[in-house]
């Protein structure tokens, strides 16, 4: 690899002085014709054949003194022949050129790279700046687009939200957000999955309906008020997770186990009529508790909820 570098080399060096030769001898040769034409031109001024007013009497052919040269001239007038510069190679003038001197390219707007701290002035492109804005997807928000309507999975229950709502177009996340009570009573309701999108909630009636699964309940963890009487249901173990109820109303149902009640601390009522409770001990714990409803249970011990003060 070596050698065939060092060949390379030689064979450039041997053309580049080839060709440094030949130009050397062709700027050789037409300076010794300009220099003939120079002399040619002063013998002709002395041969005194001008008129008074410095003008040319007639031609001259020059084209033998050319021949010496193997040049040929047309027919010069003196009154052009103008004296030409020496064009021997002048080393100075070759110093102030610059061999690697190259052209200053001119960029158009579009060609100018734009960084994030780039500023680009109006007159410097035609086309107006944008500035896109993050979704809340990009923004690492998990909900809704703003905009994008509501999805709902059950038709009833949208049917319901819409009426009560009075809002007869889509819904939105921004318009459920303003909702904190609701009122969806007799509606003949079996799927509640929906009542998760109404996370501010504090008031909630679902009451007179065909429920049996209440665990979408927990997503509205601000209730303060939930009714769910006259339903299907039978387990409500979740409801111990909505600490801040204070008003709870399940009567009517086919519940028997309540020991979640426990910590359902904030307490203030409670309906459970109707129902197959037989076990009050879950409730002993609850101070603030002040009005209960027992009717239609198969009750034996009241001794748990001596301290509430109106027990019907």
């Amino acid at each position: 690899m070596k050698n065939r570098k060092g060949h390379v080399i030689l064979a450039i060096v041997i053309i580049s002085s080839a060709l440094l030769a030949a130009v050397w001898i062709y700027a050789e040769k037409n300076l010794n014709i300009f220099n003939n034409d120079t002399d040619t031109s002063e013998e002709i001024k002395d041969s005194g054949d001008f008129d008074s007013e410095g003008q040319q009497g007639q031609s001259f052919d020059v084209s033998k003194g050319a021949e010496a040269t193997g040049f040929v001239t047309p027919s010069i007038s003196p009154t052009k022949t103008e004296s030409r510069p020496s064009q021997t190679p002048d080393a100075t003038q070759d110093a102030a050129i610059s061999p690697v001197e190259q052209p200053v390219a001119t960029l158009a707007p579009s060609d100018i790279p734009i960084t994030e701290n780039s500023s680009i002035s109006p007159a410097a492109t035609s086309q107006p700046t944008m500035t896109a804005t993050p979704l809340p997807s990009e923004q690492g928000q998990d909900t809704l687009q703003t905009g994008d309507p509501v999805a709902w999975s059950d038709p009833d229950f949208e049917a319901a939200i819409h009426d009560v709502l009075g809002i007869r177009g889509y819904l939105y996340e921004e318009d459920l957000l303003e909702v904190t009570s609701l009122d969806l009573s007799g509606r003949r309701l079996t799927n509640i999955s929906d009542i998760s999108k109404f996370v501010n909630l504090t008031e909630l009636d679902l009451s007179w309906n065909e429920i049996v699964d209440i665990s979408p309940v927990v997503s509205t963890f601000m209730l303060t008020k939930l009714d769910l009487s006259y339903n299907l249901i039978n387990e409500v173990s979740v409801l111990g997770q909505l600490a801040d109820l204070e008003n709870l109303y399940v009567g009517n149902n086919y519940i028997s186990d309540i020991s979640s009640f426990s910590a359902l601390l904030s307490l203030k009522e409670l309906g459970m009529e109707y129902n197959n409770i037989s076990d009050l001990s879950a409730l002993s714990g609850l101070s603030q508790l002040n009005f209960i409803m027992l009717e239609g249970n198969p009750l034996t011990d009241y001794t748990p909820v001596d301290f509430v003060e109106h027990v019907y």
